[in-house]
């Protein structure tokens, strides 16, 4: 298979797809502060990940596959309203624009495949005590599949 321009060669390594994973958040807006983690406490607007499901499942007995769903969320400083949701708005329109072609490839981010499902607002806490506080974002679940090639079970049977 003859890879195009400037198309990741696949990996198995998470750390990888997560490097370009956050390389590619990067390009979404200038605006942004792109964390690879949830941070304590963000400079809004800020984008960050946040691990939900990464079930691990057989295609053969050496070969398995990782199914990584990561939330991309992101999220503005607290305003009177207006503004907060135009800049959300703006970013939520830039991840689309940037994220799905880049995930349309033959190898997205240099895994067998990926995908955004969707995308949903929400609301997140940060801080603790008397300086807590809530921000409202929006989070992008991003599915990931890698698959994996692992030695056979010296003893027999599948592991």
């Amino acid at each position: 298979m003859t890879l195009l321009v400037g198309e990741p060669q696949m990996t198995d390594s998470f750390s990888l797809v997560l490097e370009r994973l956050v390389d590619l958040e990067r390009e979404i807006d200038d605006r942004l502060n792109v964390y690879e983690w949830r941070p304590r406490q963000p400079d809004f607007p800020a984008l960050w990940n946040f691990l939900n499901d990464a079930p691990l499942g057989m295609t053969s007995n050496v070969n398995f596959r990782e199914t990584f769903t990561f939330l991309v969320q992101f999220a503005v400083r607290p305003t009177d309203g207006r503004e907060e949701h135009r800049v959300l708005s703006e970013i939520a329109e830039n991840l689309r624009q940037v994220v799905d072609p880049a995930l349309h490839t033959i190898h997205p981010l240099g895994a067998k495949r990926a995908i955004r499902r969707n995308m949903r607002t929400a609301f997140y806490r940060f801080g603790s005590g008397e300086q807590q506080f809530t921000v409202l974002g929006m989070e992008a679940p991003i599915e990931i599949e890698i698959d994996r090639l692992l030695p056979a079970n010296p003893l027999g049977g599948t592991p």
